[in-house]
């Protein structure tokens, strides 16, 4: 009877003890983090005075591995929903593509300056403005060592991908 009492205790201490090791994995988890980002607004238009860009924007340009895509309408550009939202902080990146034909929406993002403006539109009606701190060209697949950090100030970063990688920089500007 002693065995069988100690028994049922040990099984209780070790189901609460792993009960509590299990929980905080829980209220940590990507997809929980995933889950409330879904309620917060994703960007619909992109629009860049300086050089004339006003493209539409894909929401959700990831693979299921969590790559960044590019779509397929060189007119448009693709948010990484894997990263943060525009405004939040950390790095929002929306990406396009570079052609010879001009065509694609940023196809001149190697001309914005710093000072520029970047205006963001987003689902639940407000309009983000950044102004472009920095822009750089990478060769092959280098990039600034905080693209897609998840935290910081919030920033914007645009990537325009063809035969040399352009980065935009940009900084969200305080709402007045």
């Amino acid at each position: 009877m002693i065995k069988k009492v100690l028994a049922t205790v040990v099984v209780i201490a070790f189901a609460v003890g792993s009960a509590a090791m299990v929980a905080p994995l829980f209220f940590l988890r990507p997809e929980k983090l995933r889950a409330d980002a879904a309620h917060a607004p994703v960007p619909t238009r992109l629009r860049i005075p300086a050089i004339g860009v006003d493209a539409p924007v894909e929401p959700d340009t990831a693979t299921a591995t969590g790559a960044l895509t590019l779509p397929g309408d060189l007119t448009w550009v693709g948010w990484y929903s894997q990263g943060v939202h525009p405004g939040q902080a950390g790095d929002a990146v929306i990406a396009g593509r570079v052609d010879a034909s001009g065509v694609a929406a940023l196809a001149r993002l190697a001309e914005v300056r710093p000072g520029s403006r970047i205006d963001v539109d987003m689902t639940d009606g407000a309009t983000l403005t950044f102004d472009v701190a920095r822009a750089e060209s990478y060769a092959g697949n280098r990039q600034p060592a905080d693209l897609f950090a998840r935290s910081g100030t919030p920033r914007l970063s645009l990537i325009a991908s063809g035969r040399s990688r352009v980065v935009v920089e940009a900084t969200l500007r305080p709402p007045r």
